[in-house]
């Protein structure tokens, strides 16, 4: 009956240690500091603005230039934690409109709403963040068709468009350019 409670020396040593790594730990719950919310001065809280930016210019597209117009509709909403500016975008277009400038052709841009995750803005500047998303919305023909575009009635429509905020999140300006498109290729949905 003795050799059933005997203990070998490594089984006592490994006690040894669970006993004294968790006396340890228990020291360190009741005597360490205590753990606190971030200082009011680390996380600001969110910025919401909602702003249009009227815009217009040319689009370079594989067929012909096209002169084009419109609205871009914002919204940012905008987090400082730690010093470090998070922001999530949505945005879309209205009343775009334009025409090619050799065929005439008239044109319609359409597209859904776009939405990002949060992004950390980046800093060049002390207290200033640009953001620069690009967008992808539709060019599509309208009206009578010319024939450079009886193949293909629909591109992309590219839209860039940078955001500068303040260090709290608040739009200081903004501004829209176009990137570049094609027609041919493009299957029609």
């Amino acid at each position: 009956m003795i050799a059933r409670h005997h203990c070998s020396s490594a089984d006592r040593a490994r006690r040894l240690a669970l006993f004294a790594c968790r006396s340890l730990t228990l020291t360190f719950l009741v005597l360490g500091p205590p753990v606190t919310a971030p200082a009011h001065s680390e996380v600001v809280p969110k910025v919401t603005s909602h702003f249009t930016i009227p815009w217009s210019g040319v689009l370079s597209s594989d067929v012909e230039d096209i002169f084009l117009t419109g609205s871009l509709d914002i919204q940012v909403e905008s987090v400082s934690v730690h010093g470090t500016l998070f922001t999530k975008l949505r945005s879309s277009i209205s009343d775009t409109t334009g025409f090619g400038m050799t065929s005439r052709q008239e044109f319609i841009g359409v597209g859904g709403g776009m939405s990002t995750c949060s992004l950390p803005a980046s800093s060049r500047a002390i207290g200033r963040f640009p953001v620069e998303v690009s967008s992808q919305q539709r060019l599509l023909v309208k009206g009578a068709v010319v024939s450079q575009y009886e193949a293909s009635r629909q591109a992309p429509l590219p839209l860039v468009f940078e955001l500068t905020l303040s260090g709290d999140g608040r739009p200081l300006g903004a501004q829209v350019r176009m990137g570049k498109t094609r027609f041919r290729d493009q299957r029609h949905e």
